[in-house]
């Protein structure tokens, strides 16, 4: 199976929930190198397709807040995750080293696919 998450935040109404697992940062900004970067959303893919989540669907930068009194927030543990080790507990379908966007996997934000397809006009 896979790792246990550091955090599942559940929605008390409706019983939806995220979880949260703690890695390293990653850069990502434009001094950052493409091949972490594309690692990172590949174990982000093939764990997203392990629990059958929602792909259209991607927390980001808006999540639930962990402790907010709308939220049961379960805490399992403190250890944070190396890439490698979520890595290994699933199989990376989409290969990191590849070139290239794959517009059907590409999975950080259904609000992404217009900034991928134009950017390489710029």
């Amino acid at each position: 199976g896979l790792p246990a998450p550091n955090l599942m935040v559940r929605n008390r109404k409706s019983g939806h929930s995220q979880l949260f697992y703690a890695v390293p940062s990653v850069c990502t900004t434009e001094n950052a190198r493409a091949k972490p970067i594309q690692y990172m959303k590949a174990v982000y893919a093939a764990f997203a397709a392990r629990l059958d989540a929602d792909v259209d669907y991607h927390g980001g930068p808006v999540a639930k807040t962990p402790g907010h009194p709308w939220w049961e927030t379960t805490e399992f543990h403190s250890h944070v995750y190396e890439l490698g080790e979520l890595a290994s507990a699933v199989e990376l379908t989409v290969k990191p080293w590849a070139t290239g966007p794959k517009f059907d996997q590409v999975s950080h934000s259904r609000h992404c696919i217009l900034f991928e397809q134009l950017r390489y006009f710029a």
